[in-house]
């Protein structure tokens, strides 16, 4: 397929190598507590980012990652 997807603060990371999960499939775990792996610098809880591309006509476009529309 031609979409891409970024997962940031995770405090466990799926095996080296991963490519493909199946829906509901656990891949990582939610990271992103002061102090701990995953956290950025001004992290006041635990939380997610998670990003969507799809490349279209060879330019990689913004997806929103719930619904999976592109965004402008």
């Amino acid at each position: 397929p031609n979409t891409y997807y970024t997962y940031a603060h995770l405090s466990q990371l799926p095996p080296e190598g991963t490519t493909k999960i199946a829906p509901g499939e656990s891949f990582g775990a939610i990271g992103g507590e002061k102090g701990k792996p995953g956290s950025g610098f001004s992290t006041d809880g635990p939380h997610l980012h998670m990003e969507a591309k799809e490349l279209i006509d060879g330019k990689w476009v913004k997806k929103d990652p719930i619904t999976q529309q592109v965004s402008a």
